[in-house]
């Protein structure tokens, strides 16, 4: 499992909230993507959702003035959670349990909650968009 809270907007207001946030963590901006339309601060890559949701709520914290000093419709916050193949395979159900406390964290300080569970399978799209498993 790995997690991020990734930033969206454009390359001059993104820059200056990274700038912004380093004098509350130092370090914690340092590049925006290549593709100039974002970046992302790692949360955590602990195999226990306990660990992201804690690391998430820390770094929500310490970074929060700068968060809520923002304004949304100018940069987009989103905590995005990848679930590997590697992160359940062997466990019969894997549970990502989203607290109220964190709930209520993410939705004071509108900020998107994104997971994505990766399948594993080896799935291949033709030039048409037609997908199939070669499992």
């Amino acid at each position: 499992m790995f997690s991020v809270i990734r930033f969206s907007g454009s390359n001059s207001v993104l820059r200056e909230l990274g700038i912004q946030m380093n004098s509350s963590k130092p370090g914690v901006f340092e590049e925006i993507s290549k593709r100039g339309d974002h970046f992302s601060i790692e949360v955590s890559d602990s195999v226990d959702w306990a660990d992201h949701r804690k690391a998430a709520m820390e770094l929500i914290s310490t970074l929060e003035a700068d968060i809520q000093e923002r304004d949304p419709s100018l940069i987009r916050i989103c905590l995005d959670v990848a679930c590997e193949p590697s992160d359940y395979q062997s466990h019969l159900l894997k549970e990502i349990h989203l607290d109220s406390d964190l709930l209520c964290y993410l939705y004071r300080n509108k900020i998107s909650l994104s997971i994505s569970i990766y399948s594993g399978l080896d799935i291949k799209a033709d030039k048409t968009g037609h997908v199939s498993s070669t499992d």
